[in-house]
């Protein structure tokens, strides 16, 4: 959104493009009258003013600042005196238009009402000059209503811009009050919403758990619980939807809930679903129920992640461990529900296992 003081400078600037071009076409038109006397003084003022404001130009998109600075003012109000004395050193008809008034408004940009004085009572004065002198200066008629519209053009534009700048501090005042008052009924919609969290999941848990004292493997389910619920709370957004993530999550909870085994669970990186990754996660399942069954481990590790075009889960143990030779052909969890399940959907396992080493079950899949 372009800020109000650009658009006042790029008015106010635009004004003086204008006015060089018109005070060019007057100057052309005198030139090709032959009325001036001395022409050369036509044509240094042309290129005064097109060097100026081109100069001028550049500060407006560069170096906007300046146009606050005295200095700049003093000097622009010296290069409008020198173009409104122009026609009578030409000994030519008034060719400059309009372009004195641009130091005016140039003044109102920069400093306001006291930008304004300056250039006001040096054209003022310099025009008062000009019509004592007489009729070798132009036509009185022109120098005359200069008089008037120096002053009375000051005047108005410097209200207008004070009351346009003043307008302008209240809407941002009005927007920031606003936008504070947004940011605090958020934050107190998400201290509502925390304390009913809070209320309906975390102080009924306490509650279970003090009931729960005594049994010590229901409190640990239950706090660990209460993790999984505040973490899915917390980072919702990430995990909603049917992602390889979302559904490890899951899994792992799901396990940990029915046989009361801790699952550390570590997902990096995250996948659409897809028929593979399903009847992997399956697989993953299948592994996380052996070990939590017949492993005695007090601890189950479980990291998942998708690297490119595949996806590896793995499921850890440290406990008793078994011969996966010796396993009995009735037996169908691992050969079926694990390798034979990989194996169907493209995938591979790998079982390491020894009896007392624990187990690891390593799952690849291609996505």
């Amino acid at each position: 959104m372009i800020s109000l003081e650009t658009t006042l400078r790029r008015i106010i600037v635009g004004y003086r493009a204008i006015a060089m071009l018109w005070m060019l076409s007057l100057a052309l038109v005198s030139l090709a009258s032959d009325e001036a006397e001395r022409p050369a003084v036509i044509v240094a003022a042309v290129g005064l003013v097109a060097a100026w404001t081109s100069l001028t130009l550049w500060i407006s998109f560069r170096r906007p600042g300046i146009f606050r600075s005295w200095a700049f003012l003093g000097l622009d109000t010296f290069v409008s005196a020198l173009i409104l004395v122009s026609p009578n050193l030409a000994g030519s008809p008034n060719f400059v238009g309009g372009y004195p008034l641009s130091s005016v408004l140039i003044g109102v940009l920069g400093k306001g009402l006291l930008g304004a004085t300056a250039p006001v009572l040096v054209l003022v004065s310099l025009v008062l000059i000009q019509i004592a002198i007489g009729d070798r200066i132009g036509d009185p008629t022109v120098l005359s209503s200069n008089v008037l519209v120096y002053p009375f053009m000051a005047a108005p534009v410097t209200w207008a811009v004070g009351a346009l700048r003043r307008s302008d501090r209240l809407r941002i005042a009005a927007e920031s009050n606003l936008e504070e008052e947004r940011a605090e009924r958020i934050r107190a919609e998400e201290r509502s919403e925390l304390a009913a969290h809070l209320h309906d999941s975390v102080l009924q848990t306490l509650a279970l758990i003090q009931r729960s004292s005594t049994d010590a493997d229901e409190v640990v389910a239950l706090a660990r619980g209460q993790e999984r619920d505040l973490r899915s709370w917390l980072y919702g957004s990430r995990l909603d939807g049917e992602s390889f993530e979302s559904a490890m999550v899951a899994t792992g909870a799901e396990i940990e809930e029915s046989y009361k085994v801790p699952i550390e669970l570590v997902v990096v990186s995250d996948a659409p679903l897809s028929d593979g990754l399903r009847s992997m996660i399956a697989a993953a399942r299948e592994a996380m129920i052996n070990a939590a069954k017949h492993s005695g481990a007090s601890e189950i590790s479980v990291f998942a992640e998708v690297i490119g075009d595949r996806a590896m889960v793995f499921v850890r143990d440290r406990g008793t461990g078994f011969d996966p030779e010796s396993i009995p052909e009735d037996r169908k969890g691992v050969s079926e529900s694990i390798q034979g399940r990989m194996a169907r959907h493209g995938g591979s396992s790998v079982i390491n296992s020894k009896p007392g080493t624990g187990t690891e079950v390593r799952l690849t899949m291609h996505l």
